[in-house]
């Protein structure tokens, strides 16, 4: 079992997958969401990131599935979901509305 992560370390890993993932695609932003941005996490705790980026809304699945694929070999805990620019600021989900209230911005303009 993994450990909770600190906070260099866990700065760390989320630089290292924002770096992996911005070789492919423009991250406008990026926020920590969950247990983590709460300052509840435990050492099972997933590393709940969104990412959004004007390269997404074409295909959900597919985004998803790379949004995942970029982990291997970063943190297997980081739990990515991403949202076009578009559909961020104006979707009515109740994930977007936690991420919103309690998300801790990661990126801006990467």
């Amino acid at each position: 079992m993994k450990e909770k992560l600190n906070a260099p370390e866990l700065e760390r890993v989320i630089s290292q997958y924002l770096t992996a993932i911005g070789r492919d695609i423009k991250v406008s932003d990026a926020f920590l969401f969950g247990s983590y941005a709460k300052g509840k996490a435990k050492a099972d705790s997933d590393i709940d990131l969104c990412v959004i980026s004007p390269d997404f809304g074409r295909d959900d699945v597919e985004e998803g599935q790379y949004l995942f694929k970029k982990t291997i070999g970063i943190d297997s805990r980081i739990e990515p979901v991403g949202y076009s620019v578009q559909s961020f600021a104006t979707e009515e989900s109740p994930l977007i509305a936690e991420i919103k209230r309690y998300g801790r911005r990661i990126s801006k303009n990467t």
